[in-house]
C-alpha cells in the first residue's frame, strides 16, 4: 500500500513565523515574476515514422549470454527507410 501525505500553503503559513512568511511571500513573489518573463513554449507536432523494430539498435540487457556469438540477422534492411532527400517525409506533412 501506498501512503501519502500532502500539506496545503494555507497550512503552512499559520504555523510558520512571521518573519519566515513574510520571506515566502517574497520569494512567490520573485519566482512569480520570473515565470512572467519565461518565453512562449515553441510549436510542436507529432511525428510518425514506419520504423522496423526488427532494425532497433541493442539496449542494455540485449548482450548474448557468456560463451554464445550473436546470430546473424535473417534479413537486411534499416530501422528508417530512406528517402529522397533529408525532410522527404517533413515535405508531406509542410504542404
Amino acid at each position: 500500500m501506498i501512503r501519502t501525505t500532502s500539506v496545503s500553503s494555507d497550512e503552512i503559513d499559520r504555523i510558520i513565523s512571521p518573519e519566515d512568511l513574510a520571506r515566502k511571500k517574497s520569494l512567490s513573489a520573485e519566482i512569480s515574476a520570473l515565470e512572467k518573463q519565461r518565453p512562449k513554449p515553441i510549436p510542436m507536432a507529432a511525428g510518425v515514422t514506419d520504423g522496423d523494430y526488427r532494425f532497433t539498435p541493442d539496449a542494455a540487457g540485449d548482450e548474448p549470454a557468456p560463451g554464445q556469438r550473436r546470430q546473424a540477422r535473417s534479413c537486411r534492411g534499416q530501422l528508417y527507410p530512406q528517402g529522397a532527400g533529408p525532410l522527404s517525409g517533413a515535405s508531406v506533412l509542410l504542404s
